[in-house]
């Protein structure tokens, strides 16, 4: 890395219209917001990486990394020339590519001389080009509570809450099984494969185990939907993340289990 800043480049001429590209461009090229992803949008509604860390250079030559423009798993398909452009560029002026890989498939991508943002990955399933950053995530607490610490007093009998996708429909459980059989086929052999099941499962066992003992009171609020994109959320989205809030709030304990 050049002095005291991370120098990314990106090739303007490869934005496409109104699409979202890489949060990572937000700072220098203004948020991407959309009503479709709320949850998402109220992260970067406030917040927003720190410039100070890092900047957008317009001479490739003085780069640290070439940047892919957007989200690999969500335009992939879509982009696929934007980001084998981005990967000749950066080859042809011998830069590490960077590719914003956020998001919850972990299959091979293959570009070479590429490093890729992930969010986490398996110990066993790390990747030595792969670059661990956090979820985005807004403060809940300042939402909703005025940034207030909600102290609870605690009852003899702990309370175990939860507030999310839990069930499924009989089609929707036949067709992940049969999308998850390569993976559930290789845990036969290699146990650590068994951690790719699909979140659901391991939420609904956890839930089930929970609300027959006898040592917790559970508080669940199971949901038959994934509330994160208005496509497939039910009801009202801002009545539907108060309610997960409040569902912390009012609990002891919080079950969190891992997605997809």
């Amino acid at each position: 890395m050049s002095g005291n800043k991370l120098k990314i480049y990106t090739n303007r001429n490869l934005l496409h219209g109104k699409l979202s590209y890489t949060p990572l461009l937000f700072p220098f090229l203004g948020p991407v917001l959309k009503e479709s992803i709320p949850y998402f949008s109220a992260v970067f509604e406030k917040y927003n990486f720190d410039k100070s860390h890092y900047e957008l250079v317009d001479d490739i030559n003085e780069c640290d990394f070439v940047l892919a423009p957007y989200n690999y798993w969500l335009f992939k398909d879509q982009l696929a020339n934007t980001f084998d452009a981005s990967s000749r560029e950066a080859l042809k002026f011998n830069k590490p590519l960077l590719i914003d890989a956020m998001g919850d498939p972990r299959r091979r991508i293959n570009y070479k001389n590429a490093y890729f943002l992930v969010t986490s990955p398996y110990k066993f399933d790390r990747r030595k080009n792969e670059i661990v950053i956090p979820a985005y995530a807004e403060d809940l607490l300042e939402t909703y509570y005025n940034g207030e610490l909600q102290v609870r007093a605690k009852q003899e009998k702990p309370s175990v809450g939860f507030c999310g996708w839990a069930d499924m429909s009989f089609k929707l459980y036949i067709k992940t099984i049969i999308k998850e059989a390569p993976v559930r086929f290789l845990s036969l052999f290699n146990k650590n494969y068994s951690v790719f099941k699909k979140g659901i499962f391991f939420r609904k066992n956890a839930l089930d185990i929970l609300k027959n003992s006898n040592l917790v009171q559970s508080n669940f609020v199971i949901r038959d939907f994934f509330s994160g994109h208005i496509n497939t959320a039910k009801g009202d989205m801002k009545e539907a993340r108060k309610e997960f809030v409040d569902n912390m709030i009012n609990s002891d304990y919080i079950l969190c289990t891992k997605g997809d």
